[in-house]
């Protein structure tokens, strides 16, 4: 058996995030999750609200946090198109200011531990591909790759 962490989930209330947070409840660990509810819903972690070992925290990534954990999955920022683009500029400051955030707190854990999760329109109607990563070097150079090509392709491109 695998030792029990304390994990930290941003965005815990989305899609890819409430499923994270249930595998990891379910297996034992102690799950905070994060959200500020923007493009997600409660709704989602209604089974996990009664478990003992899960919390939920309404907070925005923007903002710093102070959290005493082992691992961080930052997966905070509206991922859909209708999401993105009702507000862009809330989505690179989610995007930016959260990644920076979680890459401060990763690093008081002593043992950084942050992941991250993107998903990729192809644009030619062939759907969108999900990717995950989970950096164990932190900070580094291509830590800030994610949130500062999001903000690259709206200086770019707009928001649409």
């Amino acid at each position: 058996m695998t030792q029990i962490q304390r994990i930290l989930v941003t965005g815990g209330a989305g899609f890819l995030g409430s499923h994270l947070c249930e595998r990891l409840v379910d297996q034992g660990h102690d799950v905070v999750c994060l959200d500020n509810f923007f493009t997600s819903q409660k709704s989602n972690l209604s089974h996990l609200l009664g478990r003992p070992n899960f919390d939920l925290i309404r907070h925005d990534v923007t903002q710093p946090i102070w959290l005493e954990v082992d691992q961080i999955y930052n997966l905070a920022c509206p991922a859909a198109p209708g999401h993105y683009q009702y507000n862009p500029i809330k989505t690179v400051k989610t995007s930016v200011l959260g990644a920076i955030n979680m890459v401060l707190a990763s690093g008081r854990i002593g043992r950084a531990g942050c992941g991250y999760a993107t998903i990729t329109g192809q644009g030619n109607g062939q759907g969108a591909r999900e990717h995950g990563q989970r950096c164990n070097q932190l900070p580094g150079a291509r830590d800030v790759e994610n949130p500062a090509h999001r903000a690259a392709q709206v200086d770019r491109y707009g928001p649409g």
